[in-house]
């Protein structure tokens, strides 16, 4: 009676590769390092492979739809859910500043993770934020969807690239970095280096900057300049990290400067974002 165990897929049929699902590990045996799920609403068990010690017979799990050559769903990226609490890094997968949400999707997480407007730092909430780096606080809802809460960006998706197109790395070990991620012929390989980039200039933050908020009038020199995306950094040796600052926030002297800037000795008053970036408002030319 195979066939008959055949028709009975039909519905289960139905749901394309990649959906995210949830379920009930069935069984799991730690030594061969496979297992099934049982899935609500699913005609069949779902096979799975993982190793770890964390997956046990009775825990709930998410994957994500797969399906063998012979048309047998199996569960890719199996993990579990996240509680509510963690902390988590993964990047924007797309936000919608008109509607007031978006999603950020995790590595070796199956689902999306919902977050609203309101999660984000104030000065992001209106920006093209899709491929943004970031991380959040786990929270669930009533019925355990996990969704972000106070999330921290930690690098621009214009950023990243920009960061990366002018070569700029300080440290030998930015620089080797580069190197070996180049080859690649860019593709994924700038996210790479611009995540790691911009994780490590986050972290060197002094934390006393931390949300200090103000920190008084500085004196740098204007590092780079995109004219086309309206922003550019400036290196103050009082400031940990660069500076970053927006072209709305110049003065007009400086704005017919344009693509002269970099080089140019600026003051400007120190801000901090939510996220402990150092960021440059009311700019002047050093006297």
């Amino acid at each position: 009676g195979g066939m008959g165990g055949m028709g009975g897929m039909g519905p289960g049929q139905m749901l394309p590769e990649g959906t995210a699902l949830s379920g009930m590990v069935k069984s799991f045996d730690p030594i061969k390092g496979y297992g099934f799920i049982i899935v609500q609403s699913f005609p069949q068990d779902v096979y799975f492979k993982a190793d770890g010690d964390q997956i046990v017979k009775g825990c709930q799990v998410t994957f994500t739809l797969k399906y063998s050559k012979d048309g047998k769903p199996q569960g890719e990226n199996v993990s579990l859910p996240p509680q509510a609490g963690d902390t988590l890094a993964g990047k924007v997968k797309r936000y919608n500043p008109q509607k007031g949400f978006g999603f950020l999707m995790v590595d070796g997480q199956a689902q999306d993770f919902y977050f609203q407007k309101k999660d984000m730092p104030p000065e992001f909430q209106d920006q093209f934020l899709d491929g943004a780096e970031v991380q959040f606080v786990v929270r669930l809802t009533s019925d355990g969807k996990p969704q972000a809460q106070d999330i921290m960006v930690l690098a621009m998706p214009d950023q990243v690239g920009e960061k990366r197109s002018a070569g700029e790395f300080e440290s030998l070990e930015n620089a080797a970095k580069r190197q070996r991620i180049e080859p690649s012929g860019g593709g994924g390989g700038f996210n790479m280096s611009g995540a790691g980039f911009m994780q490590e200039s986050f972290m060197q933050v002094s934390p006393a900057g931390g949300s200090a908020g103000a920190g008084g009038r500085h004196t740098g020199q204007v590092k780079s300049y995109n004219q086309m995306k309206g922003f550019g950094f400036i290196v103050a040796p009082t400031v940990q990290g660069d500076v970053w600052f927006r072209s709305m926030g110049l003065p007009e002297d400086l704005q017919q400067l344009g693509g002269g800037l970099p080089g140019i000795q600026v003051s400007f008053d120190l801000m901090f974002a939510a996220d402990g970036k150092p960021q440059g408002a009311n700019l002047q030319i050093a006297a």
